[in-house]
């Protein structure tokens, strides 16, 4: 018994104390759909900004709330991380209704980080998708440090309630 213990120790500690590789791509919760990540770390523009021709004022208001969540840090901690990546997320909205959602709205979205220059974008069927997508993007960007927590990224989520 006090083998088994000491073994159980043995392998917990190194679990814990491991030095190995974590995968810090996957903070996001609920866990979307599909989600493809490489690892590494995309740095933000000091004036890093939301955009959507979208004229919904529930979105107008989300893109704010979610502008002071990602805000990026100042740009002395910039200088020592290098080049800046994302310079803005660029939300696509489909249907543009401020419409309370119901039982056959679409929380549906498609958020790409990597593919193009200085840009993430959101593509979404409503603006409710559109805020969905943002939450993701927000839970993959690390606010002390002006970075996403990921190289590149591929979600597509549906949520359904």
């Amino acid at each position: 018994m006090r083998t088994k213990m000491l073994v159980f120790a043995c392998v917990l500690t190194r679990l814990v104390y491991s030095r190995s590789p974590v995968n810090v791509a996957a903070p996001v919760w609920p866990l979307p759909e599909s989600m493809e990540t490489t690892e590494g770390y995309r740095n933000l523009d000091p004036s890093f900004s939301i955009s959507t021709t979208a004229k919904s004022v529930r979105l107008q208001r989300s893109i704010k709330r979610y502008s002071d969540i990602i805000s990026p840090a100042t740009t002395a901690l910039r200088e020592t991380q290098g080049a800046v990546d994302i310079s803005s997320l660029r939300l696509q909205v489909q249907a543009d209704s401020d419409d309370l959602p119901n039982a056959s709205t679409s929380y549906a979205y498609n958020l790409t980080v990597g593919e193009g220059a200085g840009q993430a974008t959101i593509q979404a069927d409503t603006i409710y998708g559109a805020m969905y997508g943002m939450e993701t993007f927000a839970q993959l960007n690390n606010p002390d440090l002006g970075r996403l927590t990921i190289e590149t990224a591929s979600v597509q989520d549906f949520p359904q309630y």
